[in-house]
């Protein structure tokens, strides 16, 4: 007669050793149940019970070294290590009046519950914005933390909506920009970093100009949109910046040396405009101040600081 042998489980290894142990196999599982079970009821209810407020002030407080803070209309904490806020809105404190930064729908961030497998450590964002949204996830080596390396992607995302740039009341872009960038810093400093950056325009675009610059010319039609950023220890350049369209061509580079506020970038930039039709006879008084080549180009320096850029 011949007899097969099973292999022993873990639960049968434990009985052999420990004979007096008299737990059974479903009373042992019935006992890990119960544990997850009110492990999970209590994750529930402190996600229910957890003060909003503590959630945006915690947020808020990671910003401060920045000179930014935030506020936000409502804010909970999510499944499994995460947290999700409406009506967020990025800011500048200031005595007078807060400077609005950048608003967002809804964002989502949290902590990647699998990250610890690949021995990193890491956070992930969703930002619905700008008519689009922003996806970024950052991460770092569980024995390298010094490091930290990102990536940032933009889904139709309309620069002209930006706060700052819609301001300026000169002009106002209309169209939704794809891009995807990644780069690293060390100290959890971004200045003392290198990465880049690409964008484009995957659908036709336009731009309004005011009334002011363009009269009643409507708006004009963009084709095409292309950038290409790269920095590195706090120097940005801006290797391309290309703007297309019938009536319009204009390309932009240089570089800028970066600053933790944001309105003291210095500035050292070159853009070269060509105008056709109806938009060069209205912006013609304009550009007639600046050099002008024989194959029509203007030539325009910008410098200063981004909060108060010079152009000449």
């Amino acid at each position: 007669m011949r007899y097969r042998v099973f292999p022993m489980g873990a639960f049968d290894r434990l009985a052999r050793f420990f004979p007096d142990m008299a737990v059974s196999r479903p009373g042992y599982i019935r006992g890990v149940a119960y544990s997850l079970f009110f492990v999970f009821l209590f994750m529930t209810f402190l996600m229910w019970r957890f003060p909003s407020g503590a959630i945006v002030e915690l947020a808020g407080r990671q910003l401060e070294g920045m000179g930014m803070s935030l506020s936000a209309d409502t804010a909970r904490l999510c499944l499994p290590l995460g947290v999700k806020m409406s009506g967020v809105t990025l800011f500048q404190p200031s005595p007078g009046k807060n400077v609005e930064i950048i608003s967002a729908e809804n964002v989502e961030a949290g902590v990647p519950i699998f990250s610890a497998l690949t021995l990193r450590k890491g956070v992930y964002a969703r930002v619905k914005t700008l008519g689009g949204e922003i996806r970024f996830h950052s991460s770092q080596k569980l024995f390298n933390r010094a490091l930290t390396e990102a990536d940032i992607s933009l889904d139709a995302v309309n620069p002209g909506l930006v706060p700052a740039l819609a301001a300026t009341g000169l002009a106002k872009f209309n169209g939704s920009l794809d891009a995807d960038g990644s780069f690293s810093f060390e100290g959890g400093d971004p200045l003392k970093g290198s990465g880049s950056f690409k964008a484009r325009l995957p659908r036709p675009g336009s731009i309004t100009l005011s009334k002011t610059l363009a009269g009643d010319l409507g708006d004009v039609a963009v084709d095409a949109v292309d950038v290409e950023i790269s920095f590195k220890s706090g120097a940005l350049n801006l290797d391309r910046l290309s703007i297309k369209g019938p009536q319009i061509s204009v390309s932009v580079s240089g570089d800028a040396l970066l600053n933790a506020n944001p309105r003291f970038t210095r500035l050292n930039m070159k853009a070269q405009i060509k105008l056709y039709g109806k938009l060069e006879e209205r912006l013609q008084p304009l550009l007639s101040f600046f050099q002008k080549g024989p194959d029509g180009v203007t030539s325009i320096k910008i410098t200063g600081m981004a909060g108060a850029p010079v152009f000449h």
